[in-house]
């Protein structure tokens, strides 16, 4: 609960300032991002990055929106496999993405916990 209520006051800060000054810290990227992931279940769905892959509603890494163009001062939230190929049903995790300075601003909000095999590696 008071996690809530700081991420909706920190929201409410943020919505007073302006971004288009470009003066973005990462103090406020951090809670911008941290209102974005509290706020999951309500989000919408994140664009995905042009060179993303979906399958349903599970994208690749490549998907998240990171300094990808946005406006406003939206919030967005993608489900991720981390582990390549891409497959329906594999462990996955929660992005949630805050657009700041005209950008998505992105973090792992809930990570799947899966270890990933790296591909060509024995």
């Amino acid at each position: 609960m008071r996690r809530l209520i700081l991420a909706v006051l920190l929201v409410s800060i943020l919505s007073a300032c302006n971004n288009s000054s470009g003066n973005g810290t990462i103090e406020s990227a951090d809670a911008a991002i941290g209102a974005a992931c509290a706020n999951l279940a309500t989000n919408m769905s994140c664009p995905p990055a042009p060179a993303g892959k979906c399958l349903g509603t599970q994208c690749d890494m490549a998907a998240v929106p990171t300094g990808q163009p946005c406006s406003g001062n939206a919030m967005c939230t993608i489900t991720v496999d981390p582990c390549p190929p891409l497959a329906i049903n594999s462990p996955t995790s929660v992005y949630g993405c805050a657009c700041l300075d005209g950008r998505w601003a992105c973090d792992d909000c809930a990570p799947s916990g899966a270890e990933c095999a790296d591909a060509g590696e024995d």
